[in-house]
């Protein structure tokens, strides 16, 4: 009997949506393990349009999250500060609704909210 090879579950966490670098990255990786890993990608729901097209175009699969991006606007700062704990149990919450084998979180060190969030 052929033994079923198992696909490990990966969430992929970007808290930035604009589309650069990491975003480009994570579809290359995503896109490249696809046949021995399920990857979900987590983004925020702001600037999303290129980011979404390219996901939707490589066949990834992807959820919007509600989360504020760090900036330095001090409006949007202000949003971040004051939703960070919501943000963080939302995101845990979409992580724990999954029995991911790994949380990969992409975007560097300002990523505090996922980093909280997958501990």
């Amino acid at each position: 009997m052929i033994e079923k090879k198992k696909l490990y579950n990966i969430a992929n966490i970007i808290e930035e949506s604009r589309f650069g670098g990491p975003q480009k990255r994570i579809i290359n990786v995503a896109s490249s393990i696809s046949s021995e890993f399920k990857t979900t990608i987590f983004l925020s729901k702001e600037n999303i349009n290129f980011f979404v097209k390219n996901l939707k175009e490589n066949n990834l699969k992807y959820e919007l999250l509600p989360i504020t991006t760090l900036t330095k606007n001090f409006l949007m700062l202000l949003k971040y500060i004051i939703f960070f704990i919501p943000e963080v149990i939302i995101i845990k919450q979409k992580l724990n609704k999954n029995n991911y084998d790994l949380i990969h979180v992409s975007g560097g060190i300002w990523q505090f909210k996922s980093l909280i969030s997958a501990k």
